[in-house]
């Protein structure tokens, strides 16, 4: 299955998702904050796709897209956050490797099938 790196600092959610995407198939790291999102990416290579919160503490969810985006190959992305900031949502949407966007809560299937969609769709 797909290689999904996971930037969010609600240290309980990350687990709960890692958990619903690892029972599927997924290889799936955690990081806390879009910092240790970029160091992942250096030291580990490039995910299929990333799944990101938009607000966290350091480095948040819109500059790790601005950082994928600049990516020669560009994995997808998928936001999932409770970020009631429209402009700041408008920016992000705007990244070319954005592929969408879930509002928090957000419910097992809900997740899992906008990731098939999106690994689907390359």
């Amino acid at each position: 299955m797909a290689k999904i790196l996971l930037a969010e600092d609600d240290v309980s959610l990350a687990r709960i998702f890692a958990k619903w995407l690892s029972q599927e198939g997924h290889e799936v790291t955690l990081v806390e904050n879009g910092q240790e999102g970029l160091r992942n990416l250096l030291f580990s290579g490039e995910p299929d796709l990333l799944i990101t919160d938009v607000m966290m503490p350091g480095s948040d969810g819109e500059e790790l897209t601005v950082a994928f985006g600049m990516m020669e190959s560009s994995p997808r992305i998928l936001v999932v956050t409770a970020c009631a900031d429209q402009e700041k949502l408008k920016r992000i949407m705007a990244e070319k490797n954005v592929a969408a966007l879930l509002a928090k809560p957000v419910m097992r299937q809900q997740l899992l099938d906008q990731v098939k969609s999106i690994l689907e769709l390359g």
